[in-house]
């Protein structure tokens, strides 16, 4: 079945020829080519037909008045090469998307050999220490599980339900196929606890930290619940099985204290001519609460007014820069926020701009603030001298967070302000811009700036 798809870079766009005898409505336009602004397949398919049964109404409707208006003239003789031309037509673009997706699952292949390449040379090189838990592990995965269903079925494979269910971001994908593989990607009817607790210790002997062993004891914990949701097992032996933190551990990220956040406003007052992005982003994060990449991926029109009040439009919708997709943490992100009396002025230093705002080149993930972050966190160091490692820019967020308890904002608003799902969970998400009046908002931002009544 075709599914009208194509890609550009990284981001689909769904491409449908327009039929034949409604070309001169289109003026004379034979395609219709419309981003969908994702580079997730199993997304852009589904964007795709929806699109295509739109425009299938938009065609059947401008068929039926083109015949409306042949009857009046009486109806007119139909060539029969005009059939045999509309079949080739359509055989044709059959073939093409055909052939487009062939080389796509070609691209594919290769991207995987290569991947699958690094990987053997990877084992080749690992040390017989290690290679000698990795083999405990294996062999203690291949023992069958007493009630184990059915048949073999790789940890991995479980992957591809998890892409299709929940459209993770590749970089997440990324992280969890490299916890899979490192844990040996045993059956998933054999892992029992002790193969989990297994996998722990060989991760913390490798000399990971216990929040990145448990971070990629969650992946597995992830995966295997998906199994059992499906039915596929009847148990989660990952449940539980993370390490207690140290009891000296404190917050990974804390805010900037007073001097510190002047420090940084300081060093980069002069900025804003020769570094706009440097002057203005960490001034936005410290008076609206936004993720870096948030604010890195601003374009002229997310600049809006609502209630007659500046603010930013933080989405996921279209495109940052050519090829490269508008991205958020999670769909609950997408929001609008008041500009504070401080940043007030970056609505109109925005204004006599076009396009990206800070435009910059995307990494392989799609993610434009990958560079920037670097050279802040340089900025911090070197020049004012922080040296405390959980104060980085992420920092701003949190100290957002405590402006608005200190000035009485509710939770409520406060969630919609940063784009948080209440409670962190799975219930409603706040913050999508349309759920709550932009006069709360605005009312919760001068609060925190010590403007309101």
């Amino acid at each position: 079945m075709a599914t009208h798809l194509t890609r550009r870079g990284s981001i689909y766009y769904l491409r449908r020829r327009i039929p034949l005898h409604l070309t001169e409505q289109y003026n004379g336009k034979r395609e219709i080519t419309r981003s969908l602004g994702t580079k997730s397949r199993p997304e852009a398919e589904r964007l795709a037909r929806a699109i295509s049964v739109e425009l299938d109404r938009e065609w059947q409707a401008a068929s039926e008045a083109a015949a409306m208006t042949a009857e009046g003239k009486g109806k007119p003789k139909i060539d029969p090469r005009y059939y045999d031309l509309a079949g080739a037509y359509e055989l044709a673009e059959l073939e093409e998307q055909h052939a487009a997706e062939v080389d796509e699952l070609h691209a594919d292949a290769d991207r995987l050999e290569k991947l699958l390449a690094i990987v053997e040379r990877r084992r080749e090189q690992a040390s017989a220490g290690n290679a000698s838990k990795a083999a405990t592990i294996s062999a203690e995965a291949r023992k069958p599980r007493s009630g184990a269903k059915g048949n073999s079925v790789s940890l991995e494979s479980v992957i591809e339900l998890w892409r299709r269910d929940r459209q993770p971001t590749a970089k997440t994908v990324d992280a969890v196929t490299r916890a899979v593989r490192e844990a040996g990607d045993p059956d998933i009817h054999a892992v029992s606890r002790q193969v989990v607790i297994a996998m722990r210790d060989k991760w913390i002997e490798a000399g990971n930290s216990v929040a990145t062993v448990n971070k990629k004891i969650g992946f597995i914990r992830l995966l295997l619940g998906i199994a059992k949701s499906r039915g596929m097992i009847d148990s989660n032996p990952a449940e539980g099985a993370e390490l207690p933190p140290p009891k000296r551990a404190v917050e990974l990220r804390k805010p900037y204290d007073p001097e510190q956040a002047e420090a940084v406003m300081a060093a980069t007052a002069a900025m804003q001519a020769t570094d706009p992005a440097m002057y203005w982003l960490p001034r936005l994060a410290r008076w609206t609460g936004a993720r870096l990449n948030e604010l890195h991926q601003l374009r002229v029109e997310d600049v809006q007014e609502r209630d007659g009040h500046p603010g930013l439009l933080l989405t996921n919708e279209g495109e940052h820069a050519d090829g490269v997709a508008m991205a958020l943490k999670n769909d609950g992100s997408r929001r609008w926020v008041p500009l504070a009396g401080p940043v007030l002025g970056f609505a109109m230093w925005a204004k006599g701009r076009t396009g990206p705002l800070f435009p910059a080149k995307a990494n392989k993930y799609g993610n434009v603030s990958d560079s920037f972050s670097k050279r802040y966190g340089k900025l911090l160091r070197n020049v004012v001298k922080i040296t405390d490692k959980r104060v980085t820019f992420h920092s701003w967020r949190h100290g957002f967070a405590d402006m608005c308890r200190h000035a009485g904002v509710s939770a409520e608003v406060r969630m919609a302000l940063m784009g948080h799902a209440e409670g962190g969970g799975a219930a409603a998400a706040y913050g999508a811009g349309d759920g709550l009046p932009p006069a709360m908002l605005i009312d919760g931002i001068k609060r925190i700036n010590g403007d309101s009544a």
